[in-house]
This record gives C-alpha cells, sequence and structure tokens, in this order.
C-alpha cells in the first residue's frame, strides 16, 4: 500500500517564533510582513493580513451598560495587573535545566479565575500572562466539591471569583481539606471579586473605583494599582514550549476532570492556524462573546484572535437567545462563535422573524456534532453560512470546513473540513495503534501539532496514555479521512458525552448515582435531542428496595413510588454536579445494568434497555404552554 493511500493528512508547521502570548497578541501579528504573514503556508495566507490595530478601538463592549475597553487599555491594564500580581510576591517559577522529556512542563504560580464572561474577564486573563505566571479558569457554575477538586489540584495562589461564586470558593476550600490552599487564599487574603452587575469597568471615570468585600477578599480592582509592567515577562527562546500559561479542565473517563496543561507556544500557534483558516476575516469583525472564555473554544477563538486581530466582543456573561438577536441587530454583528444548539434556534424559532441578522456573514460551531439537515436550514432561511470545525482542550483547533459559498461548503456537510494550519492527523487501527488505516477506512484520530497540549496536571499515567512517544495525542475519538483530506467523525471510543459542548462523564455521574442508598447500580449515556442539537445526560437506575425493584418491568407503570425515587435522585444531582450535568435525559428504572462478564458497564446496549421511564424536566415548548 503506497504512502498515498494511507489516512494521513496536513503538515507541520515551519519554526514558528517563539513569545509570551501576551507579546505576541498585543505586537499586531497579523500586519504586513508580521510574523504571522512571515510563516504562511501559501501566497494567499501571506497575502491576508491587516493594518496595525488603532490603540482607541473597542476591544471589549457590555451590551447592557454600555461599558466598553479599548485594545490599548486592556493591554495597559493587564500589566497593571501583571504588576499587582507580582507585588504579592508572586514571581514565575525560575529556570531549570529543560528536561528532556517533552511532557515536563514548567509550571509557576496558579492564577484561577472563576468567573462568567464579563468585561474583566480579559485583563485579568492577559494580566496572568503577562506575569509570567500560570492562569487557570473554572466553570463558575461548579459546585463546591467540584470546585474542590480544582483548588486541591493546581492550588492556586490567587482566585478571582463573583459574589455569588465566593460562598462556593469557600465551601470548596473547606472540602479540599488542603492547608496550603487555605493558606494562599485565606490567610493572605489573596481572594478578589468581580461584581458583573455592579462592576464600573469601562465605564468614564470609573478605572480603579472598588467596592467593599467581606475581610477574607477584596475587589479586583485592586490589583489594578500598581504601576504597569513595562514589558511582559520574557523568558529564554527555548523556554516557550515547556512554559504553562493556561490549564483547562476536560471531564475525563474516570469522572474526576483532568487539568490541561497548554504551553505559550500551544496558545500562539494555535492564532496561526486559526487566522489562516478563516480567510474572510478582515480588521473590521465584530463577533458576540456569549460562548463561555473559560472554554477552549472561546478562549482561542474569541479571545486570542479578537487581541490579534482588533475584533470588538460584546460580551454576554451567558447565552440567552433573545439578547443574542438584540445585540446582532444593534451592533451589527459579523460573526457567530456557537454551539450546536444555538444553530438549531438560528435554524428554527420564530424569533428570528423580528430581527435583521443581514450583518452576520458567517458563523463556526464547535464542541459537539451539529446535523447536516440544520446547517442547510440555516443557510436557506438566512444566508449565513455554518461551517464545522473540530478541536480539543488538549489540541485547540485541529479542522475547519473551508470555503466561502455554499457551493464550496454543500458538499463537505457532515464531515470537519481539513486540517488547520501546522496540524497532522492520521488514523490508526483502533485493534492495532501503530497501524495506519486506509483512506475512508475508520480508525481512531491521532492529532500531532505544537497546539497539543504539553500534559495533563499531576496524571502522568493519563499522559503516557494520551501521548505517545512521536508527539501523536491519541483522541479517543473515532473517524475517517476521505480522498479530499476531509475528516469525518464517526464514533468515540471514550465513554465522554457532548452536552451543549461541553464534556461529561457518565462514570462521573455513575458514581454520584451509586452513592445513594436508594440506588442499588446505574448506569449513564447520552440521548442526542436531535431538535436540541446535543446529548442529553440519560440514567438507567436499578433501585436498591426489593419493593420498587419489582415495579422496574419493561414499559411498567409510573408508580407513585419511582416518582418519589426519581425525584430524590433529581435533587441529588442537582446539588452535586453544575447545571449541563443533571439528567435532562431523563431517569430510565430497570432490574438490572447490561455488563460484560468482567464487570463493565456495556453503554452501547443501554439504547435497548427497557423499563419505566421518569420525565424529570419539562421540554422548551412544554414550557412555553405554561
Amino acid at each position: 500500500m503506497s504512502d498515498l493511500e494511507l489516512s494521513y493528512v496536513g503538515a507541520p508547521p515551519p519554526a514558528l517564533p517563539q513569545a509570551n502570548i501576551f507579546d505576541f497578541i498585543f505586537s499586531n501579528p497579523l500586519r504586513k510582513d508580521g510574523p504571522v504573514s512571515q510563516h504562511a503556508p501559501d501566497l494567499q495566507s501571506r497575502n491576508h493580513v491587516i493594518p496595525n490595530i488603532a490603540p482607541h478601538k473597542p476591544l471589549l463592549v457590555d451590551p447592557l451598560s454600555a461599558a466598553q475597553v479599548s485594545w490599548d487599555r486592556v493591554r495597559i491594564d493587564s500589566l497593571r495587573i501583571a504588576a499587582g500580581l507580582h507585588a504579592l510576591g508572586l514571581q514565575p517559577t525560575p529556570t531549570a535545566p529543560l528536561s528532556s522529556d517533552s511532557n515536563t512542563p514548567i509550571i509557576s504560580p496558579v492564577v484561577l479565575l472563576h468567573l462568567p464572561n464579563s468585561l474583566a474577564f480579559a485583563p485579568l486573563l492577559f494580566g496572568v500572562l503577562a506575569s509570567g505566571l500560570t492562569v487557570t479558569m473554572a466553570n463558575p457554575g461548579l459546585t463546591s466539591g467540584e470546585l474542590a477538586w480544582i483548588l486541591k489540584s493546581a492550588e492556586p495562589q490567587v482566585v478571582v471569583t463573583t459574589p455569588e461564586g465566593l460562598q462556593v470558593l469557600n465551601a470548596a476550600i473547606g472540602e479540599t481539606e488542603s492547608p496550603k490552599v487555605k493558606a494562599n487564599l485565606i490567610n493572605k487574603h489573596r481572594i478578589y471579586i468581580v461584581d458583573p452587575s455592579h462592576d464600573e469597568y469601562g465605564l468614564p471615570s470609573a478605572h480603579t473605583k472598588t467596592t467593599g468585600q467581606d475581610h477574607h477578599s477584596q475587589d479586583w480592582k485592586a490589583l489594578l494599582a500598581s504601576k504597569p509592567l513595562k514589558a511582559p515577562v520574557q523568558f529564554n527562546s527555548g523556554e516557550y514550549q515547556k512554559r504553562t500559561a493556561v490549564i483547562l479542565w476536560s471531564s475525563g473517563t474516570s469522572g474526576k476532570s483532568k487539568g490541561v496543561v497548554l504551553s505559550h507556544q500551544a496558545l500562539v500557534s494555535n492564532v496561526h492556524s486559526l487566522w489562516h483558516i478563516n480567510q474572510a476575516f478582515d480588521g473590521d469583525q465584530r463577533w458576540l462573546g456569549f460562548a463561555p472564555f473559560y472554554h477552549i473554544f472561546a478562549l482561542c477563538n474569541v479571545l486570542l484572535l479578537a487581541v490579534a486581530s482588533g475584533a470588538t466582543i460584546f460580551v454576554m456573561p451567558k447565552f440567552d437567545p433573545k439578547l443574542m438577536l438584540d445585540n446582532v441587530q444593534r451592533f451589527r454583528v459579523t460573526f457567530l462563535h456557537m454551539a450546536p444548539p444555538v444553530a438549531v434556534i438560528l435554524a428554527k424559532s420564530p424569533m428570528l422573524d423580528a430581527y435583521d441578522v443581514t450583518s452576520i456573514k458567517g458563523a463556526v460551531s464547535g464542541g459537539a456534532p451539529l446535523p447536516s439537515e440544520i446547517v442547510e436550514q440555516v443557510y436557506r432561511r438566512l444566508g449565513i453560512l455554518i461551517k464545522l470545525g473540530y478541536g480539543l482542550s488538549e489540541s485547540g483547533s485541529v479542522c475547519n470546513q473551508v470555503g466561502e459559498t455554499w457551493e464550496v461548503i454543500q458538499p463537505q456537510l457532515g464531515n470537519t473540513g481539513m486540517p488547520c494550519f501546522g496540524i497532522e492527523l492520521k488514523i490508526v487501527s483502533v485493534d492495532e495503534p501503530t497501524k495506519v488505516v486506509a483512506k475512508g477506512l475508520e480508525g481512531e484520530i491521532l492529532i500531532r501539532s505544537p497546539t497539543n497540549m504539553t500534559c495533563y496536571l499531576n496524571n502522568k499515567a493519563a499522559t503516557d496514555e494520551a501521548l505517545d512517544s512521536e508527539g501523536w495525542f491519541h483522541t479517543g475519538d473515532v473517524g475517517k479521512i476521505d480522498n479530499k483530506g476531509h475528516l469525518w467523525i464517526t464514533d468515540r471510543l471514550k465513554d465522554v458525552m457532548k452536552v451543549k459542548g461541553f464534556q461529561v462523564s457518565p462514570s462521573e455521574l455513575e458514581n454520584i448515582l451509586c452513592g445513594s442508598s436508594s440506588v442499588a447500580d446505574a448506569a449513564v449515556c447520552g440521548l442526542f435531542d436531535a431538535g436540541l442539537a446535543t446529548e442529553l445526560p440519560r440514567a438507567y437506575v436499578v433501585p436498591s428496595s426489593k419493593h420498587l425493584l419489582a415495579q422496574c418491568t419493561p414499559n411498567g407503570p409510573k408508580t407513585p413510588e419511582l416518582h418519589a425515587l426519581a425525584q430524590e435522585i433529581k435533587q441529588l444531582m442537582e446539588a452535586k454536579t453544575v447545571r449541563y450535568k443533571w439528567l435532562t435525559g431523563n431517569i430510565v428504572f430497570v432490574s438490572a445494568v447490561p455488563k460484560s462478564p468482567s464487570g463493565k458497564i456495556l453503554r452501547r446496549m443501554l439504547v435497548g434497555v427497557q423499563g419505566v421511564e421518569i420525565k424529570l424536566y419539562l421540554s422548551r415548548a412544554e414550557k412555553a404552554k405554561l
């Protein structure tokens, strides 16, 4: 079999500039003869440039308060925050002799951002990066138990949260039972507060005004009081592949989230890739920022690329369909970054009939599969081209559909496009992982790229399983490469659900369920809802009570006792997990969970298991009728 027939596509990048990601994105890297143009893969990409960004151009706008922060003010305020962090006595980890092990990171003192999208998020994020410290970000909707795991794993020396998040944070600190975490945050008063509903950042004459907090915390703008650093912290050029910029959190098959360690160089490489794959972007982009900034998708596609390209982000703390449409019409938004459920709204919601969305020139959907029918419906209805992409926390943006017309995009429906700049892909046999399969055949998707993570935090076993000696990341996703080089995602080896763009571990939910004395056994899988274009967590539960177990007959009656147990389980899951992990796919009470002789749950067989299904949540349509 010749090499041309094998499932390999893409190419490694040339040697890219080594830089602190803050320094890189604020250096006008997309200018003519700039570093992105100089290292472009072809003439078209070399000519895809923009003028230097005007310093006063708005970078962040709050549509509700009309507060706004310019590109240069974010830069300067980030350097103020960097100086403020240094004033706390926090400095980058000193350079050590570089290990020959490519999976050994250099992690500086960690700053945790436990925040929703807000104007403050960007200078705080960029301030940590400019300071040479390491930033980690957590979903503000996490429960105290979920947050405690992150605190225990990352041991942050500073946390920035909200008034609502402070209560959860305090509980989480107690649950870690870690004297070090308590000493860092409580004893040293290193908890800072952003109050998005009352924060005056970005309003005239509100540069350093702060609000009172409890005796353990203070307003985040206290970090702005220092004189800004003259320049971001620089490292030796060979260090940027090791220097950890960001730690993200990805659900694993074992239940506990894994810290994904990303270097400065990985983020720099991501900016190169994203600019080259989005040839229609110019220097006058207007984007909505409702995709969560703490997620890899918005971190790279929205925040980092907006600074590099001079785009303006209209920041939304969370997704709301009506506010989204209001903002699109009011601010003439040009491009949408979204998860599949937003595309369903564009395709089907009658709300759109009242809005002018003609300013939208394109969109990208990521985080989970999007049915081709929805893509076509949106185009037929609105003329908006939605391109699909494929990315992971561990590798950033990997693939994207390419084309600016329906005639070019239509034949690509169903696949995730071509590898981005600097990305290599290959498909290997599931049974023989060293064997590359022929094009058109399915196998596990492997990725090699400078955008790949360095390692999983404090988890050598998981790192060694995911990253091989040649630098290939084993995704756990199953797919194929067609003869045109497009990647098709067809299945998953990993027991991970995709819920509204978030990864959810069935094992995590099963552990919580089985921790209840009312549950003898449980299994969880994703139930795909075509109307919402997302999987929904669905639980198959074996009651521990023999009386209730006798009621778990296929399609049996929904007895009051089973309803009561369902409500008990619902309350348990809502208390223990973030909202997107709730059992919105309902509970099915069964007499047994299908398992292999070794005791492993046969998740693929769950769809055929019959029992008594209890509905826990109303659909949008049902809520609308009330």
